[in-house]
């Protein structure tokens, strides 16, 4: 499985979409802290094929912006359970 960098180019088209479910702002320690809770859903499609691959369920991240190491590791398990269900299908396709 190789990386592209021209979208145009790739095999597979990725559509993430993050939603804002819930925003909360509370005091904690004399701080105000903003929590807000998002989904974070992937589809993919097989361009040649018109096949929908198929992709990790949607997730759930809720974090203060303040913190973002959350948001950063959150990022990175979406990319790599995305990854996997990827090398899954190609293998699946393998003849």
């Amino acid at each position: 499985m190789t990386s592209m960098r021209d979208a145009a180019r790739a095999d597979i088209a990725l559509d993430a979409t993050v939603t804002l479910v819930d925003e909360q702002t509370q005091q904690m320690f004399g701080t105000s802290f903003t929590v807000r809770n998002y989904t974070i859903d992937v589809n993919g499609d097989a361009r040649a094929s018109s096949d929908s691959v198929p992709m990790p369920s949607a997730a759930t991240l809720t974090y203060d912006a303040r913190y973002r190491d959350r948001l950063d590791e959150k990022a990175r398990t979406v990319a790599a359970d995305v990854v996997e269900h990827i090398r899954a299908y190609w293998k699946k396709r393998q003849p």
